[in-house]
């Protein structure tokens, strides 16, 4: 979808529905701290294991509580213990095993997120009525795709560029950091090592495209953040995109003004 309001509408609901009530429970018996809050939050499943009462049992995982088993079909013979590595499999063909719990399968949502990109899975087919023994072993297998090529190519650009180290030049020349450097200034410090101001200006408009900002609007109308101001945060993207830079500064002191 252009907008994509209904895939982030998704993930606002769900985090309101599983992950914060999941967090607020580990703040409350100290497997989280206070002081580590807000979470980072990398990727979250919540799982809808159904128990054999009938009942369900919610299950979330957190950021490294998701273990994540994936099958692939390789190209050549492995050995067991062999590590798999991209040029051993063929990556249109990964594919996500769901979780089993007493070999049964259950419903999941998973969302992550590769830099700036979300990505959901789930299947919640698991907790339907009157499944058939057939059925239930379908829902066993690996059905649905897994990005693998764009995890690894985002995994590659942390590990390489290092985008956290980059945002530290950018504070020392007085440019305030954010995660929409990291696909365009991040590689550009990592390639010039310094900044030429004018040459660095054209690489943040790049970053900061209509595209980039058409979906963080998205993201904050649907997700309710920055909710009495969203009408001028808004507008003052639009102004600043058609370098109307008065209307710009003009629309952000009334955000700031805003309640």
């Amino acid at each position: 979808m252009d907008n994509n309001l209904l895939f982030y509408r998704t993930i606002s609901d769900i985090l309101r529905l599983f992950v914060v009530p999941e967090v607020e429970g580990r703040v409350n018996n100290g497997s989280v701290k206070v002081e580590e809050l807000p979470l980072e939050l990398r990727a979250f499943r919540a799982i809808k294991r159904q128990l054999p009462d009938g009942s369900i049992q919610p299950i979330v995982e957190i950021n490294n509580d998701i273990n994540l088993t994936l099958q692939v079909k390789v190209n050549q013979a492995v050995q067991a213990g062999e590590a798999v590595t991209l040029d051993k499999i063929y990556p249109e063909e990964c594919f996500i095993v769901p979780p089993l719990y007493d070999g049964q399968p259950a419903a999941y949502f998973l969302c992550q997120t590769f830099l700036l990109d979300y990505f959901i899975f789930f299947d919640c087919r698991a907790n339907q009525l009157g499944l058939s023994e057939e059925e239930i072993e379908e829902l066993k297998k690996a059905t649905l795709n897994y990005p693998i090529l764009k995890y690894v190519e985002d995994k590659e650009f942390i590990d390489v560029v290092n985008p956290h180290e980059k945002l530290q030049v950018f504070i020392n020349s007085n440019w305030l950091p954010a995660p929409g450097y990291y696909r365009h200034a991040a590689l550009y410090i990592h390639q010039n090592k310094t900044i030429d101001y004018h040459s660095f200006l054209e690489v943040v408009n790049q970053a900061y495209s209509d595209d980039f900002w058409r979906k963080r609007i998205a993201f904050w109308q649907k997700t309710r953040f920055f909710e009495h101001r969203i009408q001028y945060i808004e507008r003052a993207i639009k102004a600043h995109l058609e370098k109307d830079y008065i209307a710009f500064f003009t629309l952000v002191r009334r955000s700031s003004n805003s309640e």
